[in-house]
């Protein structure tokens, strides 16, 4: 029955999880996609780029959706005031509307607070309010206690990153959970190569005393 706590610690300990998790996000989002027929819309990319480190946010959530369920992009628009603006929906009609910042989360730290329950909207089923825990880490660093704090953010205000949904369009399965067997396995020859390195090698020892010394 495997946790997301179980998935990070095995990111952050063994070699080759690593790269199963980073190497696709790295090749697309460290070179990413070029608009070549719309060139003002690639340049306010390019300068949205460089004010908020968009692609490098993007990164580490597509890497964070490898190890969790889904993981959370949190747009912080200039329309919010204090974290109560957090729970409205965006206007997304205002005029002068700009994105100042952007964050990411991993599973850990988010929990779905409501959903959308009228089935008049394409949202329907979908989350509405989410709750992120924000501060402290991710819960493998036990050695300080570190203060956290939660909110609450509407969904127009976030963008769900979810690795190979099947049945829902919420929870993914992280490619990370699809090899944890096999990861597992490698921990197990690994290791037990070693150990029998190890025994083999020592033979133990052989000590020839005169018989008339007493012990």
């Amino acid at each position: 029955d495997l946790t997301y706590e179980d998935m990070l610690e095995r990111y952050q300990r063994q070699d080759i999880v690593s790269r199963i998790v980073n190497a696709y996000p790295d090749a697309v989002w460290t070179r990413p996609p070029q608009i070549v027929k719309f060139d003002k819309l690639q340049d306010a990319i390019n300068t949205l780029d460089s004010a908020v480190s968009l692609f490098h946010y993007i990164n580490r959530a597509d890497k964070l959706a490898g190890i969790g369920k889904f993981s959370l992009l949190l747009l912080g628009l200039s329309d919010v005031k204090d974290t109560t603006s957090l729970t409205k929906a965006v206007n997304a009609e205002e005029e002068d509307l700009s994105l100042d910042y952007v964050q990411v989360y991993g599973y850990g730290r988010i929990s779905i607070k409501s959903y959308e329950t009228d089935p008049t909207t394409p949202y329907f089923g979908m989350p509405k309010i989410y709750e992120i825990e924000i501060g402290g880490d991710d819960g493998i660093d036990q050695r300080e206690k570190t203060i956290t704090e939660k909110i609450s953010v509407h969904r127009s205000r976030v963008i769900h990153i979810a690795d190979c949904p099947l049945d829902s369009d919420i929870h993914g399965y992280p490619i990370l959970e699809r090899v944890f067997n096999r990861l597992e396995d490698i921990e197990k020859v690994v290791g037990g190569a070693a150990e029998m390195f190890w025994l083999t090698s020592n033979r133990g020892m052989q000590v020839d005393v005169d018989k008339e010394i007493k012990m």
